[in-house]
């Protein structure tokens, strides 16, 4: 799989349509999206979000990563995607 680590034999085919649908996560509504909704159910659940190791699945290009890592600081932050490119652009 182009030297990248997979823990799957599936191939995605083909890659996003870019073309006017990817944009920056460095928006303030992202930050103001997660502190309304992510962070409320994190306490809720008893976690303290800065002794926390996150793993995000479909991270796209990392739009809930820059809300949330704009607001706490987590011992880790592990985001994927199936498709490399948004990763790599993430």
């Amino acid at each position: 799989m182009e030297g990248k680590d997979a823990i799957s034999d599936i191939v995605v085919v083909g890659e996003p349509d870019f073309e006017g649908q990817i944009f920056a996560a460095e928006k303030e509504h992202n930050v103001s999206f997660f502190k309304q909704f992510h962070l409320p159910m994190i306490q809720m659940a008893g976690i303290v979000p800065d002794s926390a190791t996150i793993l995000e699945l479909g991270s796209g290009i990392g739009q809930l990563s820059y809300g949330t890592l704009q607001t706490i600081t987590p011992i880790g932050y592990v985001a994927t995607d199936v498709f490399p490119s948004l990763v790599e652009k993430l």
